[in-house]
């Protein structure tokens, strides 16, 4: 059975897991409908690079952005930037992804692929925290860092209540006119309450999409908003071989799922 259609997004009725490493938790939500669906391209056009904005040379110094969207040569964005609506009256008017605690039925499922494809990316969850680590976390990761990055592009689920960082980088020793395409689902979605479904998605015997969120860090920020939000922060996995116990945690779990 194929749980994500040709673009890479959740068919609907079918399950979408969300894994977060910190916490050792996850979300599963079953995908009920699609809102945009038929419509899941979003040409947004160039970075949100503003011109005259300064950037972090590889070499140690600044650089100045020459023109709105174009990345200076080997150079990077000190802060994680936020995707800047690119039409009017979204819920947050800085945010274009961002969605208030209270829309708990709505879902952002997305997948950013950049032009150039040599273009770094890097995602801050919640923004302003580092999230990329290696040796449990003895080295803290940027998109600066020589790996701990992805190249043109990245999937990402974005939860209610949380403003999302961006990073970028050009390691190329030219000037790059940059260009940015999402594919989206706005997934209308519930959580599961049934012990043993959510044992069996957990543990892969009903199939679902995963996607693991660059979480080294649980911080306060996530887990208070997917209480905000859902009522709890997610099912713990256990392997197979605990069942029982796994299905006694999912039921006093279950209870906490806000209708």
């Amino acid at each position: 059975m194929q749980v994500v259609d040709s673009l890479g997004l959740v068919r609907t009725n079918n399950f979408l897991v969300v894994y977060l490493p910190a916490s050792e938790k996850a979300m599963v939500f079953r995908v009920k409908s699609r809102a945009n669906e038929g419509y899941e391209k979003l040409p947004y056009g160039p970075l949100p690079l503003t011109s005259g904005q300064t950037l972090y040379t590889f070499e140690g110094g600044t650089v100045t952005v020459p023109a709105d969207g174009v990345f200076p040569a080997r150079s990077y964005t000190p802060e994680a930037l936020i995707w800047k609506p690119i039409v009017e009256g979204t819920w947050d008017t800085t945010d274009m992804w961002y969605l208030p605690p209270e829309w708990s039925e709505r879902l952002f499922h997305l997948k950013l692929k950049l032009t150039p494809a040599s273009l770094r990316t890097q995602l801050e969850l919640p923004k302003g925290t580092k999230q990329v680590a290696f040796q449990r976390d003895k080295i803290i990761l940027t998109v600066s860092s020589i790996f701990g990055w992805k190249w043109g592009e990245i999937e990402a689920v974005i939860f209610p209540g949380l403003h999302y960082g961006w990073q970028f980088a050009n390691e190329l020793n030219v000037n790059l006119y940059t260009y940015a395409e999402f594919t989206y689902a706005e997934n209308i979605i519930e959580i599961p309450t049934v012990p043993q479904l959510i044992f069996d998605i957990l543990t892969g015997k009903t199939p679902a999409h995963w996607v693991t969120l660059p979480c080294r860090t649980y911080e306060d920020k996530i887990k208070s908003a997917l209480e905000k939000t859902y009522g709890f922060d997610g099912y713990k996995i256990y392997c197979p071989a605990r069942r029982e116990e796994a299905i006694r945690d999912y039921t006093e779990t279950a209870r906490k799922v806000k209708a």
